[in-house]
């Protein structure tokens, strides 16, 4: 459930059956019936991590907003 009225997640099942396959994030959107997709990604380097994240407009794949994260890893 989400605090953001009209804001629908789907499912990370949903989502993740689309993994290693590759096809066009438009093409992702549709079959979940979404209208924007958020992708990312998390990368660790020593004591170091990397968040990225981009929301992406299913109907015509481009950018609404992406940004990135560096921080020293907490462990």
């Amino acid at each position: 459930m989400t605090k953001i009225k009209d804001l629908r997640v789907v499912a990370r099942t949903s989502a993740f059956f689309f993994k290693g396959q590759n096809l066009d994030v438009r093409e992702i959107g549709k079959k979940l019936n979404v209208g924007k997709v958020l992708e990312g990604s998390v990368r660790i380097a020593g004591n170091r991590i990397r968040i990225t994240a981009q929301l992406i407009n299913v109907a015509d794949g481009y950018h609404l907003w992406s940004e990135r994260y560096d921080r020293e890893r907490v462990v």
